[in-house]
This record gives structure tokens, C-alpha cells and sequence, in this order.
């Protein structure tokens, strides 16, 4: 026990020693971390939205008249099997009729167009999938030559350009914001590593004197680490400042949008990643995690980096 006092009182010496250095490293610790926690929030909301637009996607295939039933239920039994298929839903004429008229029924012109009598609307499969991705795959199951007596044609023709540019878009974004954090991940290692390794330089001599009379390298190495620790925890600590800030004016500006019952770019946005957070509960379970994260993610960096620096250095 006293061994662990005097590593901490060493080490919070060594950090007010260093002060400038120390705010330094801090502040680098602080923008890792808040880049970071954006990644983060921005995969919630890229993850979330992804998710909306893949239920929006249907794929129909449209059933030629003269194709037999049988054709057909060995096109619908295949394309079942298939593993990018989510769900399958065949839609008669009469179906597909109902359900022109009920997605027109603000339509005065079109009402009654089409009758059980005289109904040219084919009948379709309609199809959703588990990935976006892999409905180009898909697409060229069916326009195989054994389903051309049965197959008139697909949506994809005309949803194909804006579906691609949606995913490819998606993971842009991804890679991203994965290299963007990767960067400044990388940034705050080399500061605090240099942080830590001038730390030593300038109590080379302390160090030195603590080899002599014996000190053990955890002994040596544990004040550097409770500064790693510190620049941490602090750094932790003002972006979490910041990101309670973003989160309660997106919760000011989400509950109001909800409760107008009106729309705007961010609850658009955000809204469904972040619906729960207009409540208490759902505000204080995000902020906690975030807070998680951040904590752990600075005492990550701030312990490894301080871990190195001395280790190189006892090394050498």
C-alpha cells in the first residue's frame, strides 16, 4: 500500500511538473476521443439507415400472361432458396390489381382503371433482402435462359443506378471514418509516447537512482503509467463534456420535431438512430455508453502508450 501512495503521488507530481506537455497530450487525447465518438454516433445513424432503406427495397419480378403456374412456382421455390433472400411474396393479378388502386386511391382519374374484367397489370414476386449488396447477384439468377418463358422483366432496371450509389456511398463513409479515426488514433500515440519519453528524459536521473537503490521496474514504471492514466481520463472527461452538449441540443431539437409532428434535416437524419433519446431514460442509457467509451478508450491509449515509453526505455 505504501508502495502504491508513492507511484501515485510520483506520478500526479511528474503530470503538474510537465503541465504544459501534459496539456498537450490532453488536448490530443481529447480530439481522439471526441473523433472517436463521432465514428461512433455516425455508425449508429449510417447502421440505422442502412437498415431503413433496405426495407424500402423491393424487388418485383413481373410474370409474363403465358407463363404456366407451374413455371412460376418453381421460379418462386428457387428463388426462396436462395440465401440473399430475406422474404418472398407472390402477388396474383387481382392482388397486384387491389393493391394499384389502394396506392392510388387519392387518384380520382385513375380509380376503376383497371377492373377483374380487364386487368393488364401482370403478376409479380416481390422480393426483400438481407443485403443490399448482393440483390445484383440475384438479378442474374433470374434472367437465366431456364426462366425467359416466364420472367417479363425486374424493377432493378430502373432502381439499379440509385441502389448502387446508395451502398457505395455507405461504405465511403465507413472506410471513411474508419481511416479518419485511425489517424488521429495514431497522432495521439506519438504525442503521448513523446510525452511520456520527454517525462523520463527530464527524470532520468530520478530514474536512475531508483535502479541503483533497487527499485523494481513496476516500481520505475508505475508513476509514468498513472500519468498515461491521467492524460486518459482527463482527455475523457472534456469530451465527454462535449458530447453532452451535442446530445442535448439533438434532444431539444428531436422532441420538438416530434412533437409538431414536423420535419427538418436533423430529426430526418438522426430520427430514427435517435428517437429514444427525447426520453429521460433513452437520453441517460446513450450518454452512459458514450461515457463508457470514451473512459475506456482513453485509459486504453493513455496506459499503452505510457507502457512503451518506459518499456523502451528500461530497455535501453
Amino acid at each position: 500500500m505504501i508502495s502504491l501512495w508513492r507511484i501515485l503521488i510520483y506520478g500526479t507530481q511528474g503530470f503538474r511538473r510537465n503541465i504544459w506537455l501534459s496539456a498537450i497530450a490532453i488536448i490530443t487525447m481529447t480530439l481522439t476521443i471526441l473523433t472517436i465518438t463521432i465514428f461512433a454516433l455516425g455508425n449508429i445513424v449510417a447502421t440505422r439507415k442502412y437498415q431503413e432503406f433496405n426495407t424500402k427495397i423491393d424487388y418485383n419480378i413481373f410474370i409474363k400472361d403465358e407463363a404456366s403456374q407451374a413455371d412460376v412456382d418453381l421460379l418462386r421455390t428457387q428463388s426462396q432458396a436462395r440465401p440473399e433472400v430475406a422474404s418472398l411474396q407472390y402477388l396474383d393479378k387481382d392482388q397486384v390489381r387491389k393493391r394499384f388502386n389502394e396506392v392510388f386511391q387519392n387518384e380520382q382519374s385513375l380509380q376503376g382503371i383497371f377492373t377483374a374484367d380487364n386487368n393488364p397489370l401482370p403478376r409479380e414476386i416481390d422480393i426483400r433482402f438481407k443485403n443490399p449488396n448482393q440483390i445484383d447477384s440475384f438479378d442474374k439468377f433470374v434472367r437465366q435462359d431456364k426462366f425467359g418463358q416466364v420472367v417479363e422483366d425486374t424493377s432493378y432496371r430502373n432502381n439499379k443506378s440509385l441502389i448502387t450509389n446508395y451502398v457505395r456511398l455507405t461504405n465511403f463513409f465507413k472506410v471513411f471514418g474508419l481511416s479518419f479515426t485511425g489517424f488521429f488514433v495514431l497522432i495521439a500515440i506519438l504525442v503521448i509516447l513523446n510525452t511520456i519519453r520527454l517525462a523520463i528524459f527530464s527524470r532520468r536521473e530520478e530514474v536512475e537512482v531508483m535502479r541503483l537503490v533497487g527499485g523494481t521496474t513496476s516500481y520505475i514504471r508505475g508513476p509514468f503509467l498513472i500519468e498515461g492514466m491521467l492524460f486518459g481520463v482527463l482527455g475523457a472527461l472534456i469530451a465527454t463534456i462535449f458530447a453532452w452538449i451535442f446530445l442535448r441540443q439533438l434532444q431539444v431539437v428531436l422532441a420538438t420535431s416530434f412533437n409538431d409532428n414536423t420535419t427538418n434535416f436533423i430529426s430526418d437524419l438522426f430520427g430514427a438512430a435517435f428517437k429514444s433519446i427525447t426520453t429521460v431514460g433513452g437520453f441517460n442509457n446513450l450518454f452512459a455508453q458514450l461515457f463508457v467509451l470514451q473512459v475506456g478508450v482513453g485509459l486504453f491509449l493513455g496506459i499503452l502508450c505510457s507502457y512503451i515509453a518506459v518499456h523502451r526505455y528500461l530497455r535501453e
